[in-house]
């Protein structure tokens, strides 16, 4: 239909969680996952589509922090093409140990960040 799937959003959104973690926290999945065995996996999430995407359209993420408690953080995700809204997304991940699969208190330095 040469509009965007909706569900491609949902990786974009990942994608924007991902690099937010490397360049404004400083931590990248290979350290979070690999190294510290640790994760954020999805706790929830809302998406609401406000027009349509079309092929070629270039897309902008913006992503702030909306809340943090102990283990858990939200992000609100707006997306846009120029100054026009596409979509606006609220996610919440919990922060994790890998093995066995606990939540964990964010470290110090992630929260401040």
């Amino acid at each position: 239909a040469g509009i965007v799937f909706y569900p491609r959003y949902f990786e974009m959104i990942s994608n924007t969680v991902e690099a937010w973690f490397e360049q404004a926290l400083g931590r990248s999945w290979h350290q979070i996952h690999i190294v510290e065995g640790c994760g954020t996996p999805l706790l929830e999430t809302q998406a609401k589509f406000v027009k349509a995407s079309r092929l070629g359209d270039v897309l902008t993420f913006h992503l702030s922090v909306t809340d943090l408690s102990r283990a858990t953080m939200d992000l609100s995700i707006r997306c846009t093409c120029g100054d026009e809204p596409r979509m606006t997304a609220t996610v919440r991940h919990i922060y994790v140990r890998l093995d066995p699969l606990k939540s964990l208190s964010l470290p110090d330095d992630l929260r401040a960040a």
